[in-house]
């Protein structure tokens, strides 16, 4: 009996980022490669981005079926701001944003997300064209063609969410 003192060379797992996948992955890395980590990281990451966007469909949910007493209640309990509660209520009842949702296309920033609800339809239609977790806000107000005006409204109601979350 011969034995084969030769390794055989082991193929690296490559992991990939999946915007679809709605499964945190802990330490699931085999290979430890900066692109594995990168993906991990990168795919546990917009988990949280999904999760923070179903908290805005949920409290657009709650607003829609609770009587006004008792949404003012849900809203104490989670400690929303009323700058926090009305931009997670643009957020989470805007059908366009649940479109990309679905499909994993959603962005990773909720100002990113948020700056999406302000666009008229024709707008948004340019930028859904285009868009991906990792689109700017930036390109989203190129795309958009977006007035001068439209830009400093959307960077007013911005700030004024930014920094209610500061005071919190």
């Amino acid at each position: 009996m011969t034995t084969n003192n030769k390794t055989e060379a082991k193929t690296p797992t490559k992991m990939s980022y999946n915007p679809l996948n709605n499964t945190l992955q802990t330490l699931e890395i085999k290979d430890k490669t900066i692109e594995n980590y990168v993906n991990q990281i990168r795919t546990n990451f917009y988990s949280a981005v999904k999760a923070h966007y179903l908290v805005a469909r949920d409290l657009f949910d709650a607003k829609e079926n609770l009587n006004n007493q008792d949404f003012s209640e849900l809203v104490k309990q989670c400690k929303f701001s009323g700058s926090t509660q009305q931009k997670y209520l643009r957020v989470g009842g805007d059908v366009r944003l649940m479109s990309l949702f679905i499909v994993g296309k959603l962005p990773m920033k909720w100002t990113t997300q948020y700056l999406l609800t302000k666009l008229k339809d024709n707008q948004f239609k340019k930028v859904a064209k285009v868009i991906d977790p990792d689109t700017s806000a930036n390109k989203i107000r190129e795309v958009a063609e977006m007035t001068d005006v439209e830009k400093q409204k959307v960077e007013n109601d911005i700030l004024s969410v930014s920094y209610t979350h500061l005071t919190l």
